[in-house]
Parts: C-alpha cells; structure tokens; sequence
C-alpha cells in the first residue's frame, strides 16, 4: 500500500503522557491552522475524534516506537488515554495505518488489529552477524552467548563489536552467567568501559546527560575545556564502531544518543557530584546560546530557543538545583498558559513538586504565580484529580488562613468552575471574596474574577455583570463609540455573554462586535476557541433577530471553527441548529470562505 506520509513517533520518555503525542500530530495534520495549545483545551475524546476526521480521507503511515511504558503488564493492553485511542481509531473510518512497537506481547481481539511478535536473532543470523564483524568465536561460545540474550540483536551486537577489537574474548565478556537471562549482565558493561579510552568514555559521559540527540559539534561545546573538537570526532567514530552510540539523521545531520541501557549504566555507575560537571558544562552552553539573545523577551524565542530553555530547566533539575528551576519555570510560564502545547512543562512542574520538599519551594519569591499557571493548565487539560491532589499540597503549606489562603480559594473556584460544579466553584469564592473584604489584607490575590465567570455561567448574570463592567456604566460599554484600547476582547465578550443570557440581545451584539474587532486586530494571535464561542452566540442571537441567512452564515463559519479544534462541539452545534433553528450545516469550502467574510463584514459595521 502507498502512503501520503509517513511520521515516526519516539515514545520511549518514561512518564511523557500518550496526550503529548497526539497534539503534535494533530497540530502536523491541521498544517498550523491551530496550535497545540489551544487544542490541548479539548478533552481527551475531542482529541481522539480530531485525529480521525483529519485522516478519514489522508493515507498515513505512523510508527509509534517504544511504547512499552503505556503498556498494562497485566492486561497486555494499552492503559489510559492509548487504549482509548487504539480502540476508538480502530472503530473509526480513518485511512491511516498505525504501527505500535514495544517488548511486551500487546494484543487486541478487535477487527483491523494484527499482533506480530519478533523472535530474537537465529544462530544462524548470529553466526553471520559476528563473521561481518570479523569477530572470531568459538561455536560454544557462540550458542552461550545466544542463548544467554535470547538472541536479542542489540546485546548481540554489542558483544560482536567488543570481540572485534580482540582485546577480550567473548566468554570474558559474558561472566559467570549470574544474570536473569534477557540481558547480558553488569560486570559485562563494566568490562567494555574498562576497555574505553579516557577520551570515549568522556564522550559517553557527556552523552548520558544529554536530554536529546546531539551533534558531534555540540558535544564538543560540552566538553571544550577538556577535549578537541578532533578528538570528539574520532571518540565518536569508535564508539560507533562498537555500538555504543545510536545514530539519528535529522535534516541531513548527523545527532547521536545512547541506547537506554548504556544511558542508565552510566547514570548508575557514577555519584551525583561525579555526574554534575558534566551537566554543569552543558548548563553553561545552553546559557551561552540563549545569552546571544539578551534584550529579547521569552515571548520572541523561536521553537528551537524555547526547546533549549525547556533542556536547560531539565538539567538543573537533574543536578537538583530546584529553586534555579523554579525561577525559569515561572519566566517561561505565560507563554506556556496561552500559547505552547503546555504538557512538557507540566512534566518538569510534576518533577519540581515532587522530587523537592514542596515548603522550601513556597518562600520562593516565583512560586505563587508558578503554582497558579500549574494548576491552571491541569484543569484546562482535565487533569482534576491531579489538580485537586496538588491543592491538597498546596493546603498543607499553609499557615493559617493568610493571605496565600485566598489564593487557595482562587484556584478551587477556577478548577470548580470548569468542573462546571458551580456551585461548588461559587461557595470557594464568595469564601475567598468575604475573607479579603472583611480583613481589607494588602495581597494580590484576590477570587473575584472566577466569582464572576461561576455566578454567570450558573444563572446568577447580575453580580457578575457588575464585576465585569469593571466600574463603567453600562451605556458606555455599550456606546458607538469605538472599542477602548485598554480592554481586550474578553472584557467585552464577558458582558455580552451576561446580557445574552439575560435576553437583551440588541446590547449583547454591540459588546459580541466589539469584542469581535478587538479579534480581529489580533489576527493569527486570536484564540481559534474564541473565535469560534463569538461567531456561534452572534449567530444564536442573529437567529432570534429572524435574520435567518446570516444566521446560518455565521454559525457555517463557528463550525468550520469548531472542527479545527474540537469536531465534538462542531457536531453537537450543526444538530442544535438543524434541530432548534432548522439550519442544515454542511462542508462546502466555497461557502465556509464566503461565511467567513460574512463574519467580519458583520464586524466591520459601526451600528
């Protein structure tokens, strides 16, 4: 069969969630129409059934490599949000073809599913694969070491490469045969690193601390003080000789990495204080490049900048300097909350509060807004068990209630609210609101603002109007006069929301048009989401105003919105207009541009 594409997916980051993968890809197959941020808004059936409408017509071949973390080792099933996948892409009438490797036996009793297992090397293959490497062994020898490693080719391999140099022989090699039977054991490893140069195992070294692939010029950066750049490159060129190092061509370069097996050996092997030069030295060149960039903000950096500031944060926690990695957590957090696929930086959140003692992190003069991005971003991403387990901690930290106290009941109405439990989101408040007006505390935090959005959305519109106004009258939010330049879309999308609810549709879509400008001079910086909430509720309101042809423009132009970041809603919004206001939603990309325009001449009028 022919493909449109192909993607290779490397999944072997232990704890990366599978939610990760399929933003990416999502993103790839929107061919940047919408970031990955705003589609990790979307819950995780959204994401699946996202997947699926953009492959139902496009012949894909993905690999997902190395997927044995998300592998239940009872079941022999897929866990989570993967099984959730396999099983709803499989019921689906995506063309794509997907491909799943890892070590356990997975197995589906589904229509469309194929388990194929791979067998180790034969003798016979092994017997050919030491002759290749010119690596002389006797027959004994070889049927122990085949044995011994269950044929695994890498061990094997391995093993043929270090005979080949004739410095040990390969039951040398092998030991005492002490170990479980599926690798070759520790002493082996120990006896190869014995056999190293000073200069390759430096090499090695450098390479275990790295958290991606890198070329030979970087790894000479790391080691510039000790080492030649000619040095590294022959250092290199031996240690793939001996197949120590794994290979990656990325754009016609060539990055190198170590097999997970040789990575942890060496981490293992060596302290902490014998690990940190290492990673100091690496620390200093990420800081070197992006020093380059001084007088630019974190908002400027280009996505190779950010990988290498998100690397950095990495490494410091792997050397356990915590308050360094919580300072450039919070520089990087706002753009995390609005703008960048925010998963990878919930992962190192998740290892700062849980590796480090969570009251030494507190006193930190960034940690308040750090913990408010990252509760936030869980909530958004559905992850309320975790957002209320990591509150929980937050609770603990507290000393009495002070002032963090109403920072507390901030985050429980905000992971309340888009619960959905309103009134749950409205008791914690009103709770946090009354504390600080009664006290009149001097803090910043303050539960107002997600009062607001909790009373709105559970009928109670009044109260939160007026908070919305911010202390203007109505009639001047409301005026012809031109958009203020000191609100932004949200201010006057959040009244109109409140005066469509409460029926007073005329003054609803002065404030919707408003807030449809201020999106507008935004452009591609304009939330797709909110794009789409406005375009709907302008229809709605429309609808009422017995403009029917409008009417369906517009809400065409919402679900075509729709369908970028979430088909779910784009479905449930083309039944609710065929069933409630007799509209037939249908695809036709002609009339989507011709809704489009209908929008933003809609936006354009002054009355």
């Amino acid at each position: 069969m022919t493909f449109d594409h192909k993607l290779w997916r490397d999944c072997r980051e232990q704890g990366a969630p599978f939610q990760d993968q399929l933003l990416s890809l999502v993103e790839i197959l929107n061919d940047g129409q919408v970031t990955s941020a705003e589609i990790a808004q979307q819950s995780d059936d959204a994401l699946i059934d996202l997947f699926c409408e953009l492959t139902l017509d496009f012949k894909l071949l993905i690999v997902f490599d190395n997927i044995d973390h998300y592998v239940d080792l009872e079941t022999l099933e897929l866990f989570g949000l993967a099984d959730k996948f396999v099983r709803t892409f499989i019921a689906s009438e995506s063309s794509a073809q997907i491909i799943f490797t890892c070590r356990p036996n997975v197995n589906y009793d589904l229509p469309k599913s194929h388990t194929q297992s791979l067998a180790g090397l034969s003798i016979d293959a092994t017997r050919s694969m030491f002759r290749k490497r010119k690596a002389k062994v006797t027959s004994g020898e070889l049927a122990t070491a085949h044995a011994r490693t269950k044929g695994h080719p890498f061990w094997l391999d391995l093993l043929a490469a270090q005979v080949a140099k004739k410095t040990q022989t390969l039951s040398e090699l092998m030991g005492d045969g002490s170990n479980d039977g599926s690798n070759i054991p520790d002493e082996t490893l120990r006896s190869i690193w014995a056999q190293l140069s000073t200069k390759e195992q430096m090499t090695l070294q450098a390479l275990a601390e790295t958290v991606r692939p890198t070329p030979a010029l970087e790894i000479s950066d790391y080691l510039g003080s000790q080492l030649r750049y000619k040095h590294i490159e022959k250092s290199i060129k031996s240690l793939k000789d001996l197949n120590l190092v794994v290979v990656k061509v990325e754009e016609e370069k060539e990055l190198y990495e170590l097999h997970p097996v040789i990575r942890k050996f060496i981490t293992n092997t060596f302290k902490r204080e014998q690990r940190e030069p290492f990673i100091e030295a690496i620390i200093a060149v990420y800081d070197a490049m992006l020093s380059s960039l001084t007088g630019k903000g974190l908002e400027s950096y280009d996505a190779a900048n950010l990988q290498r500031w998100m690397e950095s944060i990495e490494l410091l926690l792997n050397v356990g300097k915590y308050q360094e990695a919580l300072t450039k957590l919070s520089e990087v957090s706002a753009r995390f909350r609005t703008k960048e696929p925010p998963n990878e930086f919930l992962r190192l959140c998740d290892r700062l509060f849980n590796e480090f003692d969570f009251l030494l992190l507190v006193p930190e003069p960034k940690f308040e807004p750090l913990f408010d991005c990252y509760v936030d971003l869980l909530t958004n991403l559905g992850r309320n068990q975790d957002a209320a387990s990591a509150l929980e901690d937050y609770f603990e930290s507290l000393e009495g209630k002070g002032s963090r106290y109403i920072h507390y009941c901030d985050m429980q109405t905000y992971l309340h609210w888009r619960s959905e439990d309103y009134g749950v989101a409205i008791k914690w408040g009103k709770r946090g609101a009354e504390l600080k007006t009664r006290t009149d505390v001097d803090t910043v935090f303050d539960t107002q603002h997600n009062l607001a959005l909790a009373e709105r959305d559970s009928g109670a519109v009044e109260p939160a109007l007026r908070y919305f106004l911010a202390g203007k009258k109505l009639k001047d939010v409301i005026s012809k006069d031109g958009v203020d330049p000191d609100r932004d879309e949200a201010y006057y999308g959040n009244i109109g929301r409140c005066l469509h609810l409460m029926g007073q549709i005329d003054n609803s879509l002065i404030c919707y048009r408003k807030s449809g400008q201020v999106l507008e001079q935004l452009g591609s910086e304009a939330s797709i989401e909110n794009q789409a909430f406005l375009r709907q509720w302008v229809g709605e309101l429309v609808w009422v105003k017995s403009d029917i042809e409008l009417a369906r423009k517009l809400l065409l132009s919402a679900w075509a919105k729709w369908k970028i970041v979430s088909p779910p809603k784009a479905n449930r919004l083309a039944g609710r207009a065929r069933d409630s206001m007799n509209i037939n939603i249908n695809l036709d990309l002609d009339e989507i541009d011709q809704a489009e325009r209908a929008f933003r001449a809609w936006v354009s009028k002054k009355s």
